[in-house]
């Protein structure tokens, strides 16, 4: 499909242009609907695996290789706290990121899986949104988190593509409340649905009065989005 609307886009934005000179303000406009057939063309996506959540209080979240050293025996706990037993609190030593150890509360490994679904583009006069909803389960635990951030369209001169650039859109995988987090990274969705549209160039054969053929390359140099109500607008400079 995007290979598709690529061809498609490309010949929009070239069809009826001189070809002997930079032509600016060719442009293209996309519906919202047909952005949003695109964005859902990417699907429904998850993950999932089994990890230890670990206390996030006092010590940093990043950490290299750990190893398990053994119980603090504190007896029975007053409480259950999640991810951890009522007879002791199993311990790691962990080598930090950059140096440096540290010794860490871990809980029983549990379960997790995430699953990002409900995406949609919403363009308005002057901007653009994108909305999504994570599902996370860790262990017993289920959150659910929608979130709109902001979004843009950006052309990629070196990669000849035009790119969805989603603002930043990171959900956690916490276990309980909020001290227990999973060594595991976050749901990443602007990385997820930041599609891309390559926009290749063209070589067209240009027929000549004597009866011999010219080649002609299009390539977009440029292109600048605006936003209506609906409606994405792309201007293309084009070279040939």
């Amino acid at each position: 499909m995007m290979k598709r609307l690529a061809i498609l886009l490309f010949i929009f934005v070239c069809t009826g242009l001189p070809v002997t000179t930079v032509a600016e303000n060719a442009s293209v406009e996309i519906a919202e609907a047909t952005l949003n057939r695109l964005i859902n063309e990417v699907g429904i996506l998850s993950d999932g695996g089994v990890a230890q959540p670990f206390s996030v209080t006092e010590l940093p979240a990043l950490f290299e290789e750990c190893i398990h050293v053994g119980f603090l025996g504190c007896g029975k706990l007053p409480l259950n706290v999640d991810g951890f037993g009522i007879e002791g609190i199993p311990l790691v030593v962990c080598r930090q990121r950059g140096g440096g150890v540290a010794v860490l509360p871990v809980g029983d490994p549990v379960p997790w899986q995430w699953w990002i679904s409900d995406m949609s583009v919403d363009v308005k006069n002057g901007s653009m949104s994108f909305t999504a909803t994570v599902t996370t389960r860790v262990g017993n635990d289920w959150k659910t988190v929608t979130r709109s951030v902001g979004a843009a369209v950006r052309f990629d001169s070196a990669a000849n593509r035009l790119k969805l650039d989603i603002s930043d859109f990171k959900v956690p995988l916490t276990l309980g409340g909020s001290n227990s987090q999973l060594d595991v990274a976050p749901v990443d969705v602007a990385k997820y649905y930041g599609v891309t549209l390559p926009i290749i160039p063209q070589t067209f054969a240009v027929r000549l009065p004597d009866g011999n053929t010219r080649n002609v390359t299009g390539k977009v140099t440029s292109a600048t989005p605006s936003y209506s109500t609906d409606t994405l607008k792309v201007s293309f400079d084009v070279s040939f």
